[in-house]
């Protein structure tokens, strides 16, 4: 099951980053099109990179309206079972050798798994609002009016970043408004949302331990 879900979540950040491939180099793959009479080589280049884009749009629309409360669920529990296995941890009298190295590695395990789960929601919010400046790079100023209208729709587009909802609580990867550079602030998208299933998991083993001592 997670593998499926691995995927719905990192397929948007694949389509994004093939998408700043293409803008990035827009004239090279401009140039490999065979071009019919009539027709501008770059306006049919733009017209796929729309398209890619609109696809992408659908996908997060689609993942949100299907699984935007499985994601709240997958939240509740991400943070119930770090909670528990720092239980286990801490409060098991006897522990051997194997069982304390085998806790630990499924400890291990688990903090990988929500790291690439909400590193990828991360990744689709700030690789969205990227293309603004990607689409920005390419020759627009040269080219005819048809393009420069299209570039111009797409930016409009651009310009709200997607990303993958946890149902009414927020995204997967909220944005950190404080930054000083675009790599710190790509890692603050990140920072923020993970360490919330950090903090929960801490309230609830802190619930926990404190029950005990009563």
């Amino acid at each position: 099951m997670d593998v499926l879900f691995f995927y719905f979540i990192r397929s948007p950040v694949i389509q994004l980053e093939i998408l700043h491939h293409y803008l990035k180099h827009f004239n090279y793959y401009t140039a490999r099109i065979s071009v019919e009479p009539g027709n501008v080589a770059s306006n049919i280049m733009m017209k796929k990179c729309i398209e890619m884009h609109q696809k992408v749009i659908k996908f997060v629309d689609i993942f949100n309206e299907n699984f935007s409360n499985i994601m709240v669920l997958d939240f509740v529990q991400s943070s119930l079972r770090l909670a528990s296995i720092c239980v286990v941890i801490t409060m098991t009298e006897s522990v051997t050798v194997s069982s304390f190295g085998f806790t630990l590695i499924y400890l291990w395990i688990s903090i990988i798994r929500e790291y690439y789960i909400y590193h990828s929601g991360n990744e689709i919010i700030f690789l969205s609002s990227e293309l603004v400046h990607s689409v920005y790079e390419t020759d627009w100023h040269e080219e005819n009016r048809q393009f420069k209208y299209m570039v111009a729709m797409f930016m409009v587009r651009a310009g709200k970043p997607l990303n993958i909802k946890i149902g009414p609580f927020g995204s997967l990867g909220l944005p950190a408004f404080l930054s000083v550079t675009v790599r710190t602030r790509r890692f603050n998208h990140f920072l923020t949302t993970f360490l919330q299933i950090l903090r929960a998991s801490f309230s609830y083993f802190s619930l926990v331990t404190g029950t005990q001592q009563l």
